[in-house]
């Protein structure tokens, strides 16, 4: 796996993730592997970090409520 994103690094041009690089060895547990990721994913680059609410879980949130509302009890018999 590793050498994948290594190589997916190499050819693409931007990365995304919700993760904070402190958070990437709960994925990899090794770690000289994140280590090593993330030095190749920061080498001449530029990080642009976003603060807030994601909209995508916002919305499934939205939906999961409403679907919620929408249900009946379960009869009791």
């Amino acid at each position: 796996m590793y050498f994948r994103i290594c190589e997916l690094i190499a050819h693409c041009g931007f990365v995304t993730t919700n993760r904070a690089f402190a958070d990437w060895s709960a994925i990899f547990p090794n770690a000289i592997c994140v280590v090593t990721l993330v030095d190749r994913l920061c080498h001449h680059v530029e990080i642009i970090a976003l603060e807030g609410e994601s909209y995508r879980l916002k919305e499934s949130r939205e939906r999961a409520a409403s679907r919620s509302k929408g249900r009946k009890p379960p009869a009791t018999g």
